[in-house]
């Protein structure tokens, strides 16, 4: 049987930075697929001009990009069953605007299941983020979300425009049986 969406949630941890042991793969059978904020589509906001190589990241800037899905994807197909244990949404905000704005909204879906949510989106307000940080990671809680080769997965950041957003990396552990 498969996780319901709501034996899983998003949680934002502002101010607070991940330890780079936290995001490696752990346990047999446990594998890290990473992500640049770069490597992933985009319909607003995108990689900053200037650089000679990929940057790394991309932003999306208040008053310049409309409000849209400022990344998607991998749409990654698990190669067996199993699951999903770590999602990391590695990211900085900055000209913020009212506490009551909404920043950003994170998600992650079934894409071949018209879109079903697989862990409860979390919107992200500027109240919720410190004023004298910038950094914020927003992660997977609960008892992971079970995986199979007919799933087509998609994670999913939506700026609204509360603030400036900049999206550095997307890490995930996947675990088969």
């Amino acid at each position: 049987m498969a996780a319901k969406s709501s034996d899983n949630e998003f949680v934002l941890t502002p101010q607070v930075p991940v330890r780079a042991a936290v995001l490696e793969a752990t346990g047999l059978g446990a594998i890290a697929e990473n992500w640049h904020g770069d490597d992933l589509p985009y319909t607003t906001g995108g990689p900053p001009t200037g650089y000679v190589n990929k940057p790394g990241y991309k932003e999306w800037i208040k008053g310049v990009h409309a409000p849209g899905h400022f990344s998607f994807g991998p749409y990654y197909v698990p190669s067996g069953v199993g699951s999903l244990s770590q999602i990391f949404f590695c990211c900085d905000h900055s000209n913020r605007g009212n506490a009551d704005d909404d920043i950003a909204t994170f998600d992650c879906v079934d894409y071949n299941q018209g879109g079903a949510n697989l862990v409860n989106p979390l919107t992200v307000k500027v109240r919720d983020l410190p004023s004298n940080s910038w950094g914020f990671v927003v992660y997977l809680q609960g008892n992971g979300i079970e995986i199979n080769p007919k799933m087509k997965i998609e994670t999913r950041i939506f700026a609204h425009g509360g603030a400036n957003i900049r999206f550095f990396k997307l890490h995930w552990t996947v675990n088969y049986i």
